[in-house]
């Protein structure tokens, strides 16, 4: 069985260390992969030789200001979010590798922070699960409505990343066991 997992949480909690400690601590039958629908705009952003500070807050901002702004405008030429176009043409070429792949699950991690972005992504494939991430570590505030905004949404499964790591990747593999059983 595949399964496309939407996971959110706020900036900074950890998400993609705890796909990291999925993919090392996961049986072999499961292949993890991870995409996120802020990648474009960090190349994007990248390409511009502006310096970038590490992941604070004002850069954060300037990431969800840009893709709100890139977004707006290649939805009023092309009828579709550009985000949402680039992480449904990632859909298919992941689709690809599970049908070609030797693993007999696949798991595929896409990550996006607006709730009208998860809603809508979830509505073209109906399959797809949502999962928030949540930690102790998580600021209250970081002025961006993209992490800001996380836990507005209904999400189907929550996983609390509060502990050692080790603990952590054994639970997220118990957690991916069961939303491949459908549990």
């Amino acid at each position: 069985m595949d399964k496309i997992i939407v996971i959110n949480g706020k900036g900074g909690i950890g998400k993609d260390t705890l796909i990291e400690a999925l993919r090392n601590a996961a049986p072999h039958y499961i292949h993890v992969s991870n995409v996120s629908s802020i990648t474009p705009i960090v190349n994007a952003v990248d390409s511009t030789g502006i310096v970038k500070y590490g992941k604070t807050n004002a850069y954060r901002k300037l990431l969800s200001d840009m893709k709100t702004a890139i977004d707006e405008y290649y939805f009023a030429e092309e009828g579709v979010a550009y985000t949402t176009d680039y992480l449904n043409k990632k859909v298919v070429q992941w689709e690809h590798l599970c049908e070609f792949g030797k693993a007999s699950h696949h798991v595929l991690f896409v990550h996006i922070r607006e709730p009208e972005m998860i809603q809508t992504f979830v509505t073209a494939h109906p399959d797809a699960v949502t999962l928030l991430i949540k930690s102790e570590r998580a600021k209250e505030e970081y002025g961006n409505l993209a992490d800001d905004l996380v836990e507005s949404y209904k999400y189907d499964y929550q996983f609390d990343a509060n502990e050692s790591k080790e603990e952590e990747a054994k639970k997220i593999c118990d957690l991916i066991e069961k939303i491949l059983i459908g549990g």
